[in-house]
């Protein structure tokens, strides 16, 4: 008797540990199924969130994972009608015909999409567009110019618009969408320098121009020279080797929209 109960507990001491395992190994990996009505009272507690609408089979499970991978992005799946999602994507002014999607959500706002049998590529890349700022190949509407045909632009008697970045400044990340859209929305060349993507030799060319600096873009408000440092992202004007204007820091869209305006580099309605 005492060995059956000896046996017993130990049974039941091993299916616990087992479960406690898969639950702490597994448990991330559990998708969560949320009422439509209850999805902003969730994802506020999320910073990333992709929520699936529609019959989640095991193909498009395993596809959201991959994209997914070891980032800290929730995945959840709902219920809804089409009217439904419309009336919740709406307010981004996105609006859908099916109800068999992936949305995208950061602090419970729907910012985009991705349809229900879209390739792992074009996920993976909408998924770093709208979550990490990274911009698709594609879609790459500024240039990346060599040193010397940079200088050559600067020195002319055109106006050259340039912003100057780097890797590990995320405000040079997040700044980048920004100028991306207005060199495609506008047909305009914009020149992007990121100072990881350039030998040491190309970025002292650019460098050694040393062009003045007002105060306006400076990081202790006072004029200076490239040569002498300065903040990034940092947006210029040049011409006939001069800065005309500047911006400094990651701005939204009107402000660089209305410093070209001005130089008439763009005209709007």
């Amino acid at each position: 008797m005492r060995d059956n109960i000896g046996f017993i507990i130990i049974c039941v001491i091993a299916f616990i540990a087992v479960s406690l395992f898969g639950y702490f190994k597994g448990g991330s990996n559990v998708i969560k199924n949320i009422p439509f009505s209850s999805i902003e009272e969730t994802l506020k507690k999320e910073d990333l969130a992709i929520v699936y609408f529609g019959e989640l089979t095991e193909e498009k499970e395993e596809m959201a994972k991959k994209v997914i991978g070891d980032r800290k992005i929730k995945l959840y799946t709902s219920n809804a009608t089409i009217e439904e999602l419309n009336s919740m994507l709406v307010v981004n002014t996105i609006t859908v015909d099916n109800n068999d999607i992936y949305v995208l959500f950061i602090n419970a706002d729907p910012v985009g999409y991705v349809v229900g049998n879209a390739s792992r590529v074009i996920f993976k890349e909408t998924v770093d567009e709208l979550f990490y700022d990274e911009i698709p190949t594609s879609k790459i509407a500024y240039v990346v110019p060599k040193s010397k045909d940079f200088i050559k632009k600067v020195k002319s008697n055109k106006y050259t618009i340039a912003v100057y970045g780097m890797n590990d400044c995320i405000h040079c990340t997040k700044y980048l969408p920004v100028i991306n859209k207005i060199a495609k929305d506008y047909d305009i060349e914009i020149n992007y320098f990121n100072k990881n993507t350039y030998d040491n030799d190309q970025y002292n060319e650019i460098m050694a121009l040393d062009l003045k600096i007002p105060a306006k873009c400076t990081m202790n408000d006072k004029d200076t020279t490239m040569l002498s440092g300065f903040p990034k992202p940092m947006t210029i004007i040049t011409k006939n080797g001069k800065l005309v204007d500047c911006i400094k820091g990651n701005v939204k869209e009107s402000v660089v929209l209305e410093m070209l305006e001005k130089y008439k580099i763009i005209k709007r309605d």
